[in-house]
């Protein structure tokens, strides 16, 4: 049973009522030493009433404020993961042989990036840097190949460039977050190398916000950790990071343990419909949404349900009746010895019956 926190009013009137009790003639009105005298000690007793529901909240991770959490977490060496820089892979193009520095600069969105390594660009008219952010955060990264302008080059290398990749850039942990990760690491205590132990080394990596563990996919005693940062995969500093804290951490025992992010697998989707009251645009607009985030809960393994997506159509506003054209079915997210697929959100067309 809930204990009854009372109100300072209600305080008030339990001791104007005793001393009303004990003093029949005594004078409790508003403008009297009594009540005046009950008003403060009602006020202080409340103070403490809303202390010790303060002090309560405390005790539970699942309530703690930030501050008690970061205490709490501290006794398990935990705190909040730093933000972390997108980096990733470009292709340049020039003249065979011309020398391609550390630093070119260019901009995706409002990120300014810059490579990180030099070369010398093939035989082909090719070269592939690295490349990284210069700010932290997830505004850079990308999932399909992108062109971008470089600011200045140098002679004989072409100012546009294609973004292979761009990973892994995500902002500092939240509350929230290191609260689930606290509560993740209580409820599956170390164990010798069960499953849950691996999850949770991956996630103590800066950057790393979801591990998936597939022991045997390759095979008997080996253990595949899946590793994703944000809304997409890790990059490759952070996938070395992960499986050097693994490694360190691992029981000897184990043959091999490998960190990696899964494929990703972009659903396009075609959509014949009817609708009554609301345009094309707008149908889309209403329905975009919903697909995003019905494909954002997808985990690396996860199948695409048809049906699933056909109701999210069919619920919206305006539609009579619809077909989805593609995907013809279900979509399977591929899990083998080779490969771990992870579905995400590609496009929406929408025609007319």
């Amino acid at each position: 049973m809930a204990a009854t926190i009372k109100t300072l009013d209600e305080i008030r009137s339990d001791q104007l009522r005793e001393i009303k009790n004990q003093l029949p003639d005594a004078d409790t009105g508003s403008d009297s030493d009594h009540y005046v005298r009950a008003s403060g000690t009602a006020s202080a007793v409340e103070g403490l009433y809303s202390y010790q529901q303060w002090q309560t909240k405390q005790i539970f991770i699942d309530s703690a404020d930030p501050e008690m959490l970061l205490r709490h977490a501290a006794t398990y060496n935990m705190s909040l993961k730093s933000a972390v820089a997108a980096s990733g892979t470009m292709r340049v193009s020039g003249t065979p042989g011309t020398a391609v520095p550390v630093g070119l600069q260019f901009n995706v969105g409002a990120v300014l990036c810059a490579t990180t390594s030099s070369g010398k660009i093939a035989t082909d008219g090719t070269l592939v840097v690295t490349v990284a952010a210069t700010a932290t955060g997830s505004d850079a990264n990308i999932i399909q190949p992108i062109q971008v302008q470089l600011m200045t080059v140098p002679s004989g290398v072409q100012s546009e460039a294609t973004l292979l990749t761009m990973t892994g850039g995500l902002e500092t942990e939240t509350y929230d977050q290191l609260r689930d990760r606290l509560l993740d690491r209580l409820r599956n205590p170390p164990g010798a190398g069960k499953a849950s132990d691996y999850r949770i080394w991956a996630m103590e990596v800066p950057g790393i916000t979801a591990a998936y563990v597939f022991p045997h996919r390759v095979a008997v005693g080996r253990v595949d950790i899946v590793v994703i940062s944000g809304n997409g995969p890790a990059s490759a500093d952070e996938i070395a990071a992960a499986q050097f804290n693994i490694d360190m951490k691992r029981p000897a025992a184990c043959r091999a343990a490998l960190v990696f992010s899964p494929d990703i697998i972009l659903v396009d989707h075609l959509i014949k419909a009817s609708w009554s009251g609301v345009t094309r645009d707008a149908l889309v607009d209403a329905i975009t949404p919903q697909f995003e985030s019905y494909y954002a809960a997808l985990i690396p393994g996860a199948s695409a349900i048809k049906s699933r997506l056909e109701s999210i159509v069919s619920e919206a506003a305006g539609v009579i009746d619809r077909e989805i054209v593609t995907p013809a079915s279900n979509v399977p997210a591929i899990v083998d010895a080779t490969r771990v697929q992870w579905l995400r959100f590609g496009s929406i067309d929408v025609e007319p019956m």
